[in-house]
């Protein structure tokens, strides 16, 4: 093998193994980019599942508090928004501005809503002993008293029966028990200003304790409104954020699944690839590096025979020379001969 033939395999070989290197690079560069797309899209359906459980438990905290009237539950609520805001404001710089704004918007509204709700709530009363609440329970209480020191039990009864009402409202908010309360009410301080066995200053007296009552009660059917009002929105608010944060994340999951099959297609291309590369290396190796050293194993052969050849050749002429010689020896001895008598003639 020349020396020229050795120094071109050898720079093939080094461009084949930089082509490889190259060849490799590109792969890990492709197969990284979609596992960080892989990877990215896997956070943010994270961001998106946070949001909609963190909106689920917002919606129950606010219903929790309107029931319970128990200030933990705003805490709560409180704690959620600002989670989901957090989750929202991650989507956000994660590459879904415009989806993760909306929902940013919808939970602003349900913060301010919520204050509104609570704000409502201290103006009924979250306990007996404040707000409305509590006028609405001093005055009726003040109205029992006196209709049992005055024993007239047949409008007692009547007023339980409208505080009845009362409580059937505020369990259920049906406006029908407030109609129903306003008739009773109506004829109970009717009953009392036509009662001949009322002096004026009891009438008067009890007629002011109706009023008081009857306004609390009016005023606490206002708040009350307002919270329904506001419960309402959020409920309607977070059910159209929730949905939102759904839809985006299974947008998200489906672009998870998508990079998940591309990366494996890549996957198994690569193997593919790199399969029929290490055969094509493997075959070129072969040609270049194997192939020159049998070939001159067949020159040695054929320039072994050719010497064989030779050598015969040789000795045949050797032997044909060294006959010649004796031929010649022959011929000579026989001109000396010859002269010797053409001398002793000459003589």
């Amino acid at each position: 093998m020349s020396i020229k033939k050795t120094v071109n395999i050898k720079y093939l070989i080094r461009y084949l193994l930089i082509a490889a290197v190259i060849a490799v690079l590109i792969i890990v560069s492709i197969l990284n980019f979609f596992s960080h797309r892989a990877n990215h899209s896997a956070r943010v359906s994270e961001y998106a599942q946070a949001v909609t459980i963190e909106e689920l438990r917002l919606n129950n905290n606010i219903s929790k508090f309107v029931t319970t009237k128990n200030p933990d539950f705003v805490a709560d609520a409180r704690t959620n928004v600002a989670k989901v805001l957090i989750y929202a404001n991650k989507l956000k710089t994660a590459g879904y501005g415009k989806k993760a704004f909306k929902i940013v918007q919808d939970i602003r509204h349900i913060k301010s809503l919520l204050g509104k709700t609570v704000e409502a709530e201290k103006e009924m009363g979250l306990t007996d002993k404040q707000g409305i609440r509590a006028k609405l329970i001093n005055s009726s209480k003040s109205i029992e008293n006196d209709l049992n020191l005055l024993n007239i039990n047949t409008l007692l009864v009547r007023f339980f029966k409208a505080r009845l009402l009362e409580k059937r409202y505020t369990e259920t908010g049906d406006m029908n028990y407030v109609n129903q309360w306003s008739d009773a009410m109506s004829s109970l301080s009717l009953s009392i200003s036509t009662n001949s066995n009322l002096s004026e200053n009891t009438k008067q007296r009890l007629s002011d304790e109706f009023k008081n009552y009857m306004s609390g009660f009016t005023k606490y059917i206002t708040e009350f409104q307002k919270v329904n009002i506001s419960v309402k929105k959020i409920e309607k608010t977070a059910k159209m954020s929730s949905i939102d944060a759904v839809n985006l994340y299974k947008t998200i999951l489906a672009e998870t699944d998508k990079n998940i099959k591309i990366g494996t297609i890549l996957l198994w291309l690569v193997n593919i690839l790199g399969t029929i590369l290490s055969i094509i290396a493997a075959i070129v190796a072969s040609n270049l590096i194997i192939k020159p050293f049998i070939k001159p194993t067949g020159n040695v052969g054929s320039a072994a025979s050719d010497i064989n050849r030779s050598s015969s050749q040789l000795a045949s002429a050797s032997d044909a020379l060294a006959q010649g010689a004796a031929e010649q020896a022959a011929s000579l001895e026989q001109i000396a001969s010859s002269m010797e008598e053409i001398d002793s003639m000459v003589k």
